[in-house]
């Protein structure tokens, strides 16, 4: 189906479909076709940038047991992690539906990336500041910065965002080192698993009609 064929000024307003509008000098059926371009792009970043936070999650919670000597560690060392930190925890906890304890690979589930990315920002590397080492063997700021720049687009992607602008051979730079970070095989099948590229590359095929590269 062309997506010319749909109402989406109808479906999701006006303000919504201002940017495509914008980038093709208001045309609307190209306007349209480049909103579904768009949501295709944004679904595969979320894909990508999903493997991130996963293995984010996994690898800065075995570092934080391992240095806190708590599996636990988010209730038996609260008060030493930043308040942004504190702030996501609760967050965190508010989603426990039951009495008890939180089991640590249900907490670690349900937490958000922020969470992930707010211990390693400077804030927190008071008493944590050898965690990008145990966990990665890189310096904090680094590792910071990569992965909260792959949390940022991780976040435009999932509100449908215009990334018409976007830079995305960066985009997929920055997911590429933030994948290094944590498995290089897994960087390689990231990579090939999906035919982002090829989409990206449609961009012009897509406005013209040909909606199913």
């Amino acid at each position: 189906m062309d997506p010319a064929e749909l109402e989406l000024d109808v479906l999701f307003g006006d303000g919504r479909m201002d940017p495509f509008m914008l980038h093709t000098e208001n045309d609307v059926i190209k306007a349209q076709r480049a909103y579904m371009w768009n949501a295709a792009v944004a679904s595969r970043y979320l894909t990508r940038t999903g493997f991130v936070e996963v293995g984010l999650r996994n690898i800065l919670d075995g570092s934080l047991t391992h240095i806190t000597g708590s599996d636990h560690w988010w209730e038996d060392c609260y008060t030493e992690f930043s308040p942004h930190c504190q702030k996501s925890i609760n967050k965190t906890l508010s989603h426990k539906v039951y009495e008890g304890d939180y089991p640590r690979d249900r907490f670690v589930a349900k937490s958000e990336f922020g969470l992930w990315t707010s211990l390693l920002h400077k804030n927190n590397a008071t008493n944590f500041h050898q965690l990008a080492n145990h966990a990665f063997e890189a310096k904090r700021g680094e590792v910071y910065h990569c992965m909260n720049s792959v949390r940022l687009l991780r976040n435009r992607a999932a509100h449908h965002v215009c990334l018409l602008g976007d830079d995305h051979q960066a985009n997929l730079q920055k997911i590429d080192v933030a994948l290094e970070y944590i498995d290089l095989d897994l960087r390689r099948f990231v990579g090939q698993a999906d035919d982002l590229q090829k989409l990206l590359n449609s961009y012009g095929a897509f406005l013209a009609g040909n909606c199913h590269h």
